[in-house]
C-alpha cells in the first residue's frame, strides 16, 4: 500500500513521521510554501526519513496504459466528461447573469471551468494515474488537506481519496480580516495616495488612463530564464501606442516591473474595496444558492462563487482605465478566464 499526500506543510510532518513508523511507503507530489528557502527545509526533514517525492523517473518499465499525457493534455477527454457532469448546460446557463453572460454563450463558462478542473488534473490527476497504472494491484491512497481536490478527475480504480479541506479555515480567517477587522481602512484617504505611489509606479493616474492599448504578460516579460524579451507585439516608433514605454502592461502574475520607465501595473496589488467586494460576493452567493441540489451542483456553485469574486475584483481594476480600447494577450491559455471575461465587460477587445 502507497500513502500519497498531495501537498506536504510543516504542520503535516508529524503526521507523515507516525506513518512511516508504521513503516509504511508514504510519498508526496508538492511541498506547499511559497518560501524556497522553507520548501528546501522540509525536503531536507522528509529526506533524513526516507520520504521522497513520487519516483516516477525512477521507474523502468513504464507500462503503455500509464496515461501520460494527462499531465499535459487530455486526449481521452476525461476532464471535459468531469466537467459535463459537474454542470450541464442547463445549471451553467442559470450563472451566466454573474459573469454578464448571454445564456447562448455558455462556452465560455464551460472553458472557465474546464481550465480549473484541467489543471487539477495535470498537477495531481494525471500524476495518480501515471503511478495507478505502474502498480495497477497496488492499493493507493491519496490524502490533500485542500478544497481544490474535490474537483481532481477519477483515474485509476486501485485509489482511494482522503480529503479534508482544512484550508477553508486559512480562507474565512482571510476573509475575516479583510472584511471585519479592518472595514473602516477602505475609505481612509491615505489609502487613494498609497494607490497612486504603489500601483503606478510613481506615474500620473492621468496619464495611464490615456493609454489606449494594454499588454497583458504571462510572468514579466522574459521567457524561461532569459532566453528571450516577448518583444514581439512592440513598435521601434518611438510615437506608437505599441511602443514599449508607451503601451500599458497589465499584469496578473504579481512580477515587478522590469523596467522603471514603462507603464506597469500588477492588477492583483491595486488598492481595492473589500468590503464591496464582500458583499458583492455575499449576495451572489446568496442569489445562486437555490441551484444546489447535491454534492456536485454544491462544488459548482462554489468553485463559480469563488471565480466570481475574482472576476468583480479584475472589473473594478480595469474600469479605471477610461480609454483602454485593445489588449493583447501573452499566453491567452494560461490567462485567467476571470480577468478575460473583465475585459469584456468593460467592452475592450
Amino acid at each position: 500500500m502507497d500513502i500519497i499526500f498531495g501537498h506536504i506543510t510543516y504542520w503535516t510532518l508529524p503526521v507523515i513521521k507516525l506513518l512511516k513508523y508504521l513503516k509504511l511507503n508514504v510519498y508526496y507530489i508538492y511541498i506547499d510554501d511559497k518560501n524556497e528557502i522553507k520548501r528546501n527545509e522540509i525536503a531536507l526533514k522528509l529526506k533524513k526519513i526516507n520520504i521522497f517525492p513520487l519516483p516516477m523517473e525512477f521507474e523502468k518499465k513504464i507500462s503503455q496504459d500509464a496515461p501520460f499525457s494527462l499531465c499535459e493534455e487530455d486526449p481521452g477527454e476525461i476532464a471535459y466528461k468531469k466537467n459535463i457532469k459537474l454542470a450541464p448546460n442547463s445549471i451553467l446557463k442559470k450563472y451566466c447573469n454573474l459573469f454578464s453572460i448571454k445564456k447562448e454563450k455558455t462556452k465560455k463558462l464551460r472553458i472557465l471551468l474546464q481550465d480549473f478542473i484541467f489543471f487539477q488534473q495535470m498537477k495531481i490527476s494525471g500524476k495518480l494515474g501515471i503511478w495507478s497504472a505502474l502498480y495497477p494491484e497496488k492499493k493507493i491512497i491519496y490524502i490533500s488537506f485542500k478544497f481544490r481536490c474535490f474537483y481532481n478527475t477519477d483515474i485509476g480504480q486501485n485509489i482511494f481519496k482522503i480529503i479534508l479541506p482544512i484550508d477553508i479555515v486559512k480562507y474565512l480567517t482571510r476573509i475575516i480580516s479583510l472584511t471585519i477587522l479592518k472595514p473602516f481602512s477602505i475609505f481612509k484617504k491615505k489609502n487613494k495616495q498609497l494607490q497612486k505611489k504603489e500601483v503606478i509606479n510613481d506615474k500620473d493616474l492621468n496619464e495611464l488612463t490615456k493609454r489606449t492599448v494594454a499588454f497583458i504578460p504571462h510572468k514579466g516579460l522574459l521567457y524561461g530564464t532569459k532566453l528571450y524579451e516577448k518583444s514581439l507585439y512592440y513598435s521601434d516608433n518611438k510615437d506608437s501606442c505599441f511602443n514599449k514605454y508607451n503601451i500599458l502592461h497589465l499584469d496578473y502574475s504579481n512580477y515587478p516591473s522590469p523596467d522603471k520607465d514603462i507603464y506597469w501595473i500588477c492588477l492583483n496589488k491595486m488598492k481595492t474595496n473589500n468590503v464591496k467586494f464582500f458583499f458583492q460576493t455575499l449576495f451572489a452567493s446568496i442569489k445562486t444558492f437555490y441551484l444546489v441540489r447535491g454534492w456536485q451542483t454544491f462544488l459548482v456553485w462554489i468553485l463559480f462563487i469563488q471565480q466570481y469574486n475574482k472576476y468583480v475584483k479584475y472589473c473594478e481594476a480595469i474600469s479605471k482605465f477610461k480609454n483602454l480600447k485593445i489588449v493583447l494577450l501573452d499566453y491567452d491559455i494560461l490567462c485567467p478566464k476571470t480577468l478575460i471575461l473583465a475585459l469584456e465587460k468593460n467592452n475592450i477587445k
